[in-house]
């Protein structure tokens, strides 16, 4: 084998062990952000649960004469938003994960 092949090799095998590493480092701290998404989780799998149509529409009376027509929509927004929030945490916690699980390097030519 050549020089340059031989560097190439080496540094190819120096990469690789750099991502693998850098894929622990991600599994690492994926361990405390999947704690607080299966909190969430059953937190939201409680309110699933709960949410029948007459509690809804009891806690929307209930929060409407609590908080008045400005603090409405201020509330409505809000929980709209923290919904968003954490969907985006659920779907990003996921793809971290499954990059976290070792993936295969694809060889270039």
């Amino acid at each position: 084998m050549s020089e340059a092949g031989k560097r190439l090799s080496a540094r190819r095998e120096q990469l690789l062990l750099e991502s693998a590493a850098g894929r622990q480092q991600i599994s690492a701290s994926l361990d405390g952000i999947s704690g607080a998404a299966d909190r969430v989780d059953h937190g939201l799998a409680f309110v699933r649960r709960v949410a029948t149509p007459p509690v809804l529409v009891a806690g929307g009376v209930a929060l409407a004469v609590l908080l008045r027509r400005g603090g409405v929509r201020r509330a409505l927004a809000g929980g709209i938003t923290l919904l968003g929030l954490v969907l985006r945490a659920r779907s990003a916690t996921a793809m971290v994960a499954d990059l976290a699980r070792g993936q295969a390097v694809r060889r270039s030519r």
